[in-house]
Protein backbone atom coordinates (compact mmCIF):
# COMPACT_ATOMS: atom_id res chain seq x y z
CA UNK A 1 0.00 0.00 0.00
CA UNK A 2 1.72 3.25 -0.54
CA UNK A 3 2.49 5.84 1.94
CA UNK A 4 -0.41 8.18 2.10
CA UNK A 5 2.04 10.71 3.48
CA UNK A 6 4.64 10.60 1.06
CA UNK A 7 1.59 10.57 -1.62
CA UNK A 8 0.81 13.95 -0.34
CA UNK A 9 4.24 15.49 0.16
CA UNK A 10 5.13 14.28 -3.48
CA UNK A 11 1.86 15.75 -4.79
CA UNK A 12 0.84 12.89 -6.70
CA UNK A 13 -2.46 14.73 -7.21
CA UNK A 14 -1.08 16.49 -9.70
CA UNK A 15 0.92 14.32 -11.54
CA UNK A 16 3.99 16.39 -11.60
CA UNK A 17 6.09 13.98 -13.48
CA UNK A 18 4.46 14.61 -16.55
CA UNK A 19 5.73 18.46 -16.84
CA UNK A 20 8.76 18.57 -18.56
CA UNK A 21 9.84 21.35 -15.74
CA UNK A 22 9.46 19.18 -12.93
CA UNK A 23 11.61 16.20 -14.38
CA UNK A 24 14.02 19.02 -14.87
CA UNK A 25 13.95 19.95 -11.97
CA UNK A 26 14.48 16.33 -9.89
CA UNK A 27 17.63 15.87 -12.23
CA UNK A 28 19.22 18.91 -11.59
CA UNK A 29 18.71 18.62 -7.86
CA UNK A 30 20.44 15.00 -8.31
CA UNK A 31 23.34 16.36 -9.99
CA UNK A 32 23.67 19.37 -7.97
CA UNK A 33 23.71 17.07 -4.72
CA UNK A 34 26.20 14.69 -6.06
CA UNK A 35 28.36 17.73 -6.91
CA UNK A 36 28.25 18.71 -3.49
CA UNK A 37 29.04 15.64 -1.95
CA UNK A 38 32.18 15.21 -3.62
CA UNK A 39 33.12 18.95 -3.80
CA UNK A 40 35.46 18.05 -0.88
CA UNK A 41 37.64 15.66 -2.78
CA UNK A 42 39.66 18.29 -3.27
CA UNK A 43 41.09 19.51 0.00
CA UNK A 44 42.21 15.30 0.46
CA UNK A 45 44.29 15.81 -2.41
CA UNK A 46 48.23 15.42 -0.80
CA UNK A 47 48.48 14.77 2.53
CA UNK A 48 45.36 16.83 4.39
CA UNK A 49 43.77 13.70 5.29
CA UNK A 50 46.71 12.45 7.03
CA UNK A 51 46.72 11.93 10.42
CA UNK A 52 49.46 11.41 13.22
CA UNK A 53 50.30 9.39 16.34
CA UNK A 54 52.28 10.74 19.23
CA UNK A 55 55.84 7.99 19.00
CA UNK A 56 57.66 9.94 22.52
CA UNK A 57 58.81 13.33 23.77
CA UNK A 58 62.27 15.32 22.78
CA UNK A 59 62.82 14.67 26.58
CA UNK A 60 63.05 11.25 25.89
CA UNK A 61 65.63 11.06 23.39
CA UNK A 62 67.80 13.35 24.51
CA UNK A 63 71.16 11.64 25.41
CA UNK A 64 74.50 12.89 26.77
CA UNK A 65 75.63 13.53 23.34
CA UNK A 66 75.18 17.41 22.18
CA UNK A 67 73.56 17.94 18.89
CA UNK A 68 71.31 19.97 17.03
CA UNK A 69 67.49 19.21 16.89
CA UNK A 70 67.21 17.72 13.56
CA UNK A 71 69.58 15.13 14.49
CA UNK A 72 66.43 13.86 16.31
CA UNK A 73 64.35 13.42 14.02
CA UNK A 74 63.97 9.88 12.21
CA UNK A 75 62.86 8.65 8.98
CA UNK A 76 59.43 9.15 8.96
CA UNK A 77 58.69 11.49 11.92
CA UNK A 78 57.55 14.97 12.40
CA UNK A 79 58.06 17.00 15.28
CA UNK A 80 55.22 19.36 16.64
CA UNK A 81 54.07 20.28 19.96
CA UNK A 82 51.12 18.09 19.15
CA UNK A 83 49.46 15.80 16.88
CA UNK A 84 48.07 18.23 14.38
CA UNK A 85 51.39 19.05 13.02
CA UNK A 86 50.17 23.23 13.60
CA UNK A 87 54.24 24.07 13.18
CA UNK A 88 55.19 21.44 11.01
CA UNK A 89 58.48 22.10 12.30
CA UNK A 90 60.18 19.24 10.20
CA UNK A 91 59.32 21.93 7.63
CA UNK A 92 60.72 24.79 9.85
CA UNK A 93 63.11 27.43 9.55
CA UNK A 94 67.15 27.11 10.29
CA UNK A 95 66.38 28.07 13.65
CA UNK A 96 64.43 25.53 14.75
CA UNK A 97 66.23 22.68 12.98
CA UNK A 98 69.84 23.66 13.28
CA UNK A 99 70.31 26.15 16.08
CA UNK A 100 68.68 24.72 18.62
CA UNK A 101 71.11 21.61 20.74
CA UNK A 102 69.67 19.77 23.67
CA UNK A 103 71.79 17.03 26.14
CA UNK A 104 71.86 15.68 29.30
CA UNK A 105 75.00 17.54 29.71
CA UNK A 106 73.96 20.76 28.36
CA UNK A 107 75.27 22.63 31.25
CA UNK A 108 78.69 21.21 31.11
CA UNK A 109 78.47 20.97 26.75
CA UNK A 110 77.69 24.70 25.80
CA UNK A 111 81.16 25.79 25.65
CA UNK A 112 81.40 23.82 22.75
CA UNK A 113 78.55 25.26 20.81
CA UNK A 114 80.30 28.71 21.73
CA UNK A 115 83.18 28.19 20.52
CA UNK A 116 82.29 26.60 16.90
CA UNK A 117 79.93 29.04 16.46
CA UNK A 118 82.60 31.74 17.89
CA UNK A 119 79.51 32.78 20.49
CA UNK A 120 80.56 35.26 23.99
CA UNK A 121 77.13 36.17 24.51
CA UNK A 122 75.56 34.03 27.21
CA UNK A 123 71.71 35.28 28.11
CA UNK A 124 69.23 33.52 30.50
CA UNK A 125 65.50 35.19 31.00
CA UNK A 126 64.49 36.75 34.19
CA UNK A 127 61.26 38.23 34.61
CA UNK A 128 61.73 41.37 32.81
CA UNK A 129 64.41 41.01 30.10
CA UNK A 130 67.02 38.81 29.19
CA UNK A 131 70.37 38.92 31.11
CA UNK A 132 74.38 38.58 29.77
CA UNK A 133 75.73 36.33 32.28
CA UNK A 134 79.17 34.80 32.92
CA UNK A 135 79.85 30.88 31.88
CA UNK A 136 79.54 30.14 35.56
CA UNK A 137 76.08 31.47 36.36
CA UNK A 138 74.72 30.55 33.05
CA UNK A 139 75.67 26.90 33.69
CA UNK A 140 74.51 27.12 37.43
CA UNK A 141 70.91 28.79 36.13
CA UNK A 142 70.52 25.37 33.72
CA UNK A 143 71.23 22.93 36.31
CA UNK A 144 69.25 24.54 39.03
CA UNK A 145 66.16 24.59 36.22
CA UNK A 146 67.13 21.03 34.74
CA UNK A 147 67.25 22.70 31.32
CA UNK A 148 68.47 20.08 28.69
CA UNK A 149 68.41 22.44 25.23
CA UNK A 150 69.26 26.16 24.08
CA UNK A 151 68.81 27.66 21.04
CA UNK A 152 71.37 29.66 19.31
CA UNK A 153 70.02 33.25 18.83
CA UNK A 154 70.62 36.81 17.91
CA UNK A 155 69.97 40.72 17.72
CA UNK A 156 71.05 43.72 15.88
CA UNK A 157 73.20 46.60 17.52
CA UNK A 158 75.14 49.02 15.88
CA UNK A 159 74.08 47.30 12.36
CA UNK A 160 75.97 44.50 13.28
CA UNK A 161 74.25 40.58 13.93
CA UNK A 162 75.60 39.48 17.57
CA UNK A 163 74.80 36.40 18.17
CA UNK A 164 74.18 34.48 21.94
CA UNK A 165 73.46 30.96 23.10
CA UNK A 166 70.04 31.13 25.88
CA UNK A 167 68.82 28.07 27.47
CA UNK A 168 64.88 27.25 26.84
CA UNK A 169 62.83 24.52 28.94
CA UNK A 170 60.05 24.72 26.62
CA UNK A 171 61.75 22.60 23.89
CA UNK A 172 62.10 19.56 26.03
CA UNK A 173 58.71 19.91 27.80
CA UNK A 174 55.92 20.94 24.70
CA UNK A 175 57.93 18.76 21.68
CA UNK A 176 57.15 15.52 20.61
CA UNK A 177 57.68 13.17 17.22
CA UNK A 178 54.68 12.21 16.24
CA UNK A 179 54.41 9.18 12.79
CA UNK A 180 51.48 8.71 10.32
CA UNK A 181 49.02 6.33 11.78
CA UNK A 182 47.14 4.48 8.95
CA UNK A 183 44.20 3.79 11.43
CA UNK A 184 43.62 7.60 12.79
CA UNK A 185 43.65 8.75 8.71
CA UNK A 186 41.41 6.19 7.66
CA UNK A 187 38.85 7.00 10.69
CA UNK A 188 39.55 10.39 10.18
CA UNK A 189 38.46 10.49 6.41
CA UNK A 190 35.52 8.40 7.04
CA UNK A 191 34.28 10.46 9.72
CA UNK A 192 34.40 13.57 7.41
CA UNK A 193 33.08 11.76 4.12
CA UNK A 194 30.15 10.94 6.74
CA UNK A 195 29.72 14.23 7.90
CA UNK A 196 29.66 15.62 4.27
CA UNK A 197 27.37 13.15 3.19
CA UNK A 198 24.49 13.77 5.97
CA UNK A 199 24.71 17.36 5.19
CA UNK A 200 24.10 16.58 1.41
CA UNK A 201 21.12 14.58 2.24
CA UNK A 202 19.64 17.27 4.95
CA UNK A 203 20.68 19.83 1.77
CA UNK A 204 18.53 17.39 -0.57
CA UNK A 205 15.62 17.29 1.65
CA UNK A 206 15.87 20.86 2.39
CA UNK A 207 15.68 21.63 -1.14
CA UNK A 208 12.53 19.34 -1.87
CA UNK A 209 10.40 20.51 1.11
CA UNK A 210 11.05 24.06 -0.47
CA UNK A 211 10.12 22.52 -3.21
CA UNK A 212 6.78 20.57 -2.43
CA UNK A 213 5.78 22.97 -0.02
CA UNK A 214 6.40 26.62 -1.32
CA UNK A 215 6.93 26.44 -5.14
CA UNK A 216 4.10 23.68 -5.74
CA UNK A 217 2.17 25.49 -3.03
CA UNK A 218 2.14 28.83 -4.95
CA UNK A 219 2.05 27.23 -8.52
CA UNK A 220 -1.17 24.96 -7.31
CA UNK A 221 -2.19 25.68 -4.31
CA UNK A 222 -3.46 23.38 -1.56
CA UNK A 223 -4.22 19.58 -2.55
CA UNK A 224 -8.08 18.89 -2.99
CA UNK A 225 -9.11 15.89 -0.77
Amino acid sequence: MENNFLSKFLRKDLNLKDKWWHRLFIVLLIITSILFTVSFIPSYIGNHWERWKKIEGLSERITSEIKPLKYFIRDGERIDEDEYLNRSLSDYDDFIMNRVYCSNNISTEFPKIQEAGNIDNLFIRNLYEKENVSPKIFSEYIEKNNIKCLAIDSYTYNDEELFFLEPDKSYQEKLSFYKKSLLKSILYFMIDFLSYLLISILYFILILVLYYKVIIFIIFGRRKN
